[in-house]
């Protein structure tokens, strides 16, 4: 199955009240494990929910991303990480970068399995397993 997932994942525990308001139709949703941490995503699919709702949800990415730089400058200490996962129902590929105190930093782009998902979530102080299976990209957290 084919899918395509944009997402924060962030230390900043306040987002999970404020992002709703801040980029309106997006889904805050709290991470409890591997970190304490906020998942912030489109509300709707980014593929498969038809052309109208994959413009929306783009749309909505497009202005969360806009947003890390200016949002970490004014919040020292946390750390802002971008990922967009994504499978053609045989591989799941990866792109992302971390933002902190204003700087985009670690920008990597690779596949399940060769660590480029560790390596972005290693600044938040996850450790992955060797198949980089996080629990917050799975169908059934983020159906809650």
């Amino acid at each position: 199955m084919a899918f395509r997932l944009l997402a924060l994942i962030t230390d900043d525990l306040a987002l999970l009240d404020e992002a709703p308001s801040r980029w309106l139709g997006c889904r805050a949703l709290p991470i409890e494990e591997p970190l304490r941490g906020v998942l912030v995503t489109t509300a709707g699919p980014v593929d498969g929910g038809g052309a109208e709702a994959t413009r929306q949800a783009i749309t909505l990415a497009d202005a969360i991303e806009a947003d890390l730089a200016g949002l970490s400058n004014g919040r020292p200490g946390h750390t802002y990480v971008w990922v967009e996962a994504s499978s053609n129902g045989e591989r799941v590929g990866y792109y992302g970068y971390v933002v902190q105190q204003g700087h985009r930093t670690q920008a990597l782009d690779g596949t399940r399995g060769d660590g480029t998902l560790s390596r972005l979530l290693q600044p938040l102080d996850v450790e992955l397993n060797l198949n980089e299976h996080f629990e917050p990209f799975t169908r059934g957290f983020l159906e809650i």
